[in-house]
């Protein structure tokens, strides 16, 4: 049997400008630290379901926004770990299920689909399909609370994407999100504390949704469909 973890979490994402960071860092110079992994690369593989309705039969009361990827840190090699997970999120609080494997593990499950293990992703995958639509990638750099680890703040810049050629590396193919310094701050802990709200408040940034975000991914699908021979 796989083992999948879970973990619960108020998440808010905000779009700011890098000329903002700095404030916003001194606002929180006594507070935060760096995380344990302070700068890496993400690269994500964000999946659709075959059929909407049999995933509803595997979550019976379904939350919505559901998102479904397999991600890596860095370019794995074959037998390097990957993480299939399911992100589920409603209003700001995030309900995520990972489950580690290989990334050879990670591909025949995604793409045979079959001999699945006991668990609820495992299920997922064996009654529903995955079809891959989207590849995302962004540097990131992280930080922690000094009193509580579990509160984190990260930034990730330089997102690039692309809707083909679904490999966990960068590729000529990729499509720069945003044209100027735009960076995703993301704030998250299982409650955001009284400093870190204040310094939000103080920079004043206005949070935005993750849909929003995959809104701007779509528009510059159709587009693509509509400028070239993308399918």
């Amino acid at each position: 049997m796989r083992n999948v973890s879970s973990s619960n979490q108020v998440q808010q994402k905000y779009l700011i400008k890098e000329g903002q960071v700095k404030k916003f860092m001194e606002c929180l110079s006594n507070k935060i630290e760096e995380d344990e992994h302070f700068k890496y690369t993400v690269y994500n593989i964000y999946y659709e379901p075959v059929s909407e309705t049999l995933i509803s039969k595997v979550y019976k009361s379904r939350i919505p926004n559901e998102i479904i990827r397999l991600r890596s840190y860095g370019i794995p090699q074959i037998s390097d770990p990957v993480y299939i997970e399911i992100k589920e999120t409603k209003n700001e609080e995030t309900h995520k299920q990972r489950l580690e494997l290989t990334l050879d593990e990670a591909y025949e499950l995604l793409c045979k689909q079959h001999d699945c293990g006991d668990n609820q992703i495992d299920e997922l995958l064996r009654n529903s399909g995955l079809l891959p639509k989207l590849f995302v990638g962004y540097e990131r750099v992280a930080y922690c609370s000094k009193f509580n680890p579990k509160v984190r703040l990260t930034f990730s810049m330089n997102i690039r994407y692309r809707f083909e050629d679904f490999r966990l590396c960068d590729l000529s193919k990729n499509i720069q999100l945003f044209n100027d310094d735009s960076i995703l701050l993301e704030v998250s802990g299982e409650s955001l504390p009284e400093w870190l709200t204040n310094a939000i408040k103080i920079c004043n940034f206005k949070p935005i949704q993750h849909k929003a975000v995959f809104h701007k991914f779509k528009q510059y699908e159709e587009q693509l469909k509509l400028s070239s021979n993308y399918y």
